[in-house]
């Protein structure tokens, strides 16, 4: 008798400090993850570039320079591992500085920039970044039959941004953070009640270390996780540098949006009502 077998994809979560002068290190992480037979590697906020406030100070064609090689090495180890990247870089065009996230795969390579930046006082990154290339919402991709969304972390907090990422029928979302001071419970609940009223898996990748910037000492506490589509934290890590694995599983997507039907039943109702 065939025995059926359930679809699931497996994800890396990479959970470290400032590794962008480091490609060896990069390089023995994607071997853990190819070898736990991993597809999708994800990396954190500011880890491939320098932070933030590192940034502000930081010479234009040094920033280029930084893109350019952290790009290139990306391309070149999501072919070695044939294995697919979700990187957050730094670029630069026209000199011009944008916020953007990559997808390496071994054969293309996609780029979102950030539409929506915080601009609080102490931290204004709508003042230093150009405005996205282009007008788009968050991107997806699609892998052995599942839609993964990406998005980064700040613009998880906008119903309209996550919407369209719930219209386009995501499986899985990546989010890609870079938090610090005492945000870590409001992002759990923030990533618990995203997940469960998607139906779909949330993937929170988040950096550790520290950064001294502006007399001030910004202490990454990492808690990268895995949140399935019933807003349950699956699997978590501490303030550690490590590796979290997750396996999406298309079962689960399917009984959490068939038992709480969220967006078909607003579709439909907002159907009826304009009808």
């Amino acid at each position: 008798m065939r025995r059926c077998k359930i679809a699931t994809l497996d994800i890396a979560i990479f959970q470290t400090a400032d590794i962008a002068a480091s490609s060896a290190k990069l390089d023995y992480l994607l071997s853990q993850a190819k070898a736990k037979r991993c597809e999708i590697a994800v990396l954190g906020e500011y880890v491939l570039s320098p932070f933030f406030k590192e940034l502000e100070s930081t010479p234009i064609k040094e920033i280029r320079e930084i893109h350019i090689a952290q790009q290139e090495n990306l391309k070149k180890l999501a072919q070695i591992y044939n294995i697919y990247i979700v990187a957050p870089l730094i670029t630069v065009q026209k000199n011009k500085i944008y916020k953007s996230i990559f997808l390496f795969t071994p054969n293309r390579s996609l780029c979102y920039d950030q539409r929506i930046f915080m601009d609080y006082p102490h931290w204004n990154e709508a003042r230093f970044f150009a405005a996205p290339r282009a007008s788009s919402t968050p991107f997806f991709f699609t892998l052995k039959g599942f839609k993964i969304g990406v998005i980064a972390g700040f613009e998880l907090h906008f119903d309209a941004l996550w919407q369209s990422m719930i219209d386009r029928g995501i499986d899985a979302a990546i989010a890609v953070t870079a938090n610090t001071f005492e945000s870590f419970a409001r992002w759990q609940t923030l990533v618990k009640s995203r997940s469960f009223t998607a139906g779909s898996y949330l993937l929170r990748a988040n950096r550790v270390g520290e950064c001294s910037a502006d007399d001030q000492s910004w202490l990454f506490y990492g808690n990268s996780l895995i949140c399935n589509p019933m807003g349950e934290i699956e699997n978590a890590l501490d303030e550690r540098e490590g590796i979290v694995l997750a396996e999406i599983d298309k079962k689960a997507i399917k009984e959490a949006k068939e038992s709480f039907r969220f967006n078909k039943i607003w579709r439909r109702q907002t159907q009826e009502k304009m009808s």
